[in-house]
This record gives structure tokens, C-alpha cells and sequence, in this order.
């Protein structure tokens, strides 16, 4: 627990049970942040210009995320997490494979804070995508691909007559429900 609620840079791994909970984490760019035990990201704050991998069971559980790619393998590893990204030098690429890794996810695809470029999602495993959001532009590709039955459900996007001002207003209903 020695670096829970701590302020940690560069490449940062956290492979202990709630060993990096409630931290601040900037990964520099280029390098790597893995939380490969169980609860090892809980509540964290995970931001920068490198990658993120997930396998530890509930890895990164109600964190804000704020980085491309973003990759997780473990169970239930993002449940009630945010995803976004706000560079405009590449789009955003979620991996959801874990067996419920995305249960409760938000992942935001909106301009407001994505990019241009867009942004992938990739489901895959034992319902990698159950009752996850992906927010879509109205400009900006946003590509969901889904190797089981479980897909995220997809809300706005190019051809939906949804503008990015109704996507964030639908954003905020239904995160303030999943609260109750």
C-alpha cells in the first residue's frame, strides 16, 4: 500500500493488492503503466502519452483515465471507470478482453475531449463490454468491434442526428442514474 494516494511519473507498475489505489498517475511519454494486482488502480487518476495495461481484478476500478491505449485483461478490470483521451496526435484505443472488464465503463469519443483521429473499441472475452458506453462524435470515426454477444452500447455518432452537445447532455443523465 506504500504508494496509495501518492503522486507517481514515468513508467509506474502497480502489482500489489490496492497497491496504487487512489493515486495520481502521469505516465511519461512512451513508457507504460500496469495494474497487475487486485484493485492495484482503484480510484486512481491515470494520465499521459504512454499505454496502459490491466489484468488484475478490479484493476482499475472507478479510476478517470486519461490515455491511449488502454488495455484490460482482468476481471471485472475497468468496472465504473472513465476513459478518455485529449491529445489530438492519435485517437483513442480501448481493449476491453477481460471476462465483465468493462462493466460500467464510460468511454467518451466526444471531440470536447477526444480527438479528431476518433477512437477504438475492442471487445472481446467473457462479456468484455457488458453495460459500457461509448460516447461517439458527430464528425469523428468511432469504431466499435465485438467478438461476442456483448457490445457496448453506442450513443451519438456520425448518421445518428445526435449533435455532441445532446451526447454530452445524454452523458450526464445516465452517469448521474448509475449513481443512484
Amino acid at each position: 500500500w506504500e504508494c496509495q494516494s501518492q503522486e507517481l511519473t514515468g513508467s509506474v507498475l502497480c502489482y500489489g493488492y490496492q497497491s496504487c489505489e487512489d493515486a495520481t498517475i502521469a505516465v511519461a511519454d512512451g513508457k507504460h503503466a500496469m495494474m497487475h494486482g487486485m484493485q492495484s488502480g482503484l480510484d486512481s487518476y491515470i494520465s499521459g502519452h504512454g499505454s496502459l495495461s490491466v489484468s488484475g481484478m478490479q484493476g482499475i476500478s472507478g479510476a478517470t483515465i486519461y490515455m491511449t491505449p488502454v488495455t484490460v485483461n482482468g476481471y471485472f478490470g475497468a468496472s465504473g471507470a472513465e476513459i478518455t483521451y485529449y491529445d489530438i496526435r492519435e485517437e483513442l484505443r480501448v481493449n476491453l478482453y477481460g471476462a465483465y472488464a468493462g462493466w460500467g465503463v464510460e468511454i467518451d469519443c466526444t471531440t470536447s475531449f477526444s480527438t479528431p483521429a476518433g477512437c477504438t473499441v475492442n471487445c472481446g472475452g467473457q462479456q468484455g463490454c457488458f453495460l459500457t458506453d461509448v460516447y461517439c462524435d458527430d464528425t469523428a470515426p468511432c469504431t466499435v468491434n465485438c467478438d461476442d454477444t456483448t457490445c457496448p452500447d453506442i450513443i451519438g455518432g456520425s448518421g445518428t442526428g445526435l449533435t455532441n452537445v445532446e451526447v454530452r447532455e445524454i452523458k450526464k443523465k445516465r452517469m448521474k442514474d448509475r449513481k443512484k
